[in-house]
Order: C-alpha cells, then sequence, then structure tokens
C-alpha cells in the first residue's frame, strides 16, 4: 500500500475505540490487490497490515438500501455536473454518506462529492 507508513502513524495517533469503520467494497478493493501480489516479502506485510487494521474496526460496513439510495442520488448529481466517478469510489462515498461517517482517505476524488466528509489522513502528520 502506497504510504502504508504514514497511515500507520496516522492510524496510531488517533482514538480508535469503537470509531473506526471501513466498506466492504475497500476490503475487496484491498484484498483483490492483495491477491494479484507475487508470493514474497510485500505480500506477507500487506496480508498481516490487513489483519491487523480489520481486527481493529468496529465493523465492515455491507451495502444496504440506506447505501444504495445514496448511491443513486450522488452518482445522479456528479452525472448532472459531468463529473462521473469510478463505481467503487461512488460505493464508499455513499456508504459513508448512508451511515452519517467522515470518509478517511488521500485520495481528493472525494471532494467533489457534495456533503460528504472527508478527512485527508495524509495531511494530518
Amino acid at each position: 500500500m502506497k504510504g502504508s507508513d504514514v497511515f500507520q502513524r496516522y492510524l496510531r495517533g488517533i482514538s480508535l475505540e469503537g470509531s473506526l469503520f471501513t466498506s466492504v467494497t475497500v476490503e475487496g478493493e484491498i484484498r483483490f490487490g492483495k491477491a494479484r501480489l507475487s508470493t514474497g516479502r510485500k505480500k506477507r506485510v500487506l496480508t498481516q497490515a490487513l489483519s491487523e487494521i480489520l481486527q481493529s474496526l468496529q465493523e465492515v460496513i455491507p451495502i444496504s438500501r440506506p447505501v444504495a439510495i445514496q448511491y443513486s442520488m450522488v452518482k445522479n448529481e456528479l452525472w448532472s455536473r459531468g463529473e462521473p466517478m469510478e463505481e467503487n469510489d461512488l460505493w464508499i462515498a455513499s456508504t459513508a454518506l448512508g451511515h452519517n461517517l467522515t470518509l478517511v482517505t488521500s485520495d481528493a476524488n472525494f471532494l467533489s462529492v457534495r456533503g460528504l466528509p472527508v478527512e485527508d489522513w495524509s495531511q494530518k502528520l
């Protein structure tokens, strides 16, 4: 993971008790990236990091009806502005909106989603 050391420092610097979630979409993307790696040190390190992060989470949030409703509204708004977004990013943003959560990311692409609270972890160190 690009910048994983920086992200690990960010995680250590915040209170995680009951406040850290991810979406099933993010978990799937990470697992896909890991599956594509050749067997070796990088894959072992990523597998261990993923395991530790998943254990520290409050929950892996599934796609639900409130998330699907947010998805339709966000996608419609972005398309009407001529700013389409990658499908997985739409689901990630919609999950955060559907559960009133702040999205922690270093991807500025999410700033185009109106009403989505975004915290850039790479700028917090």
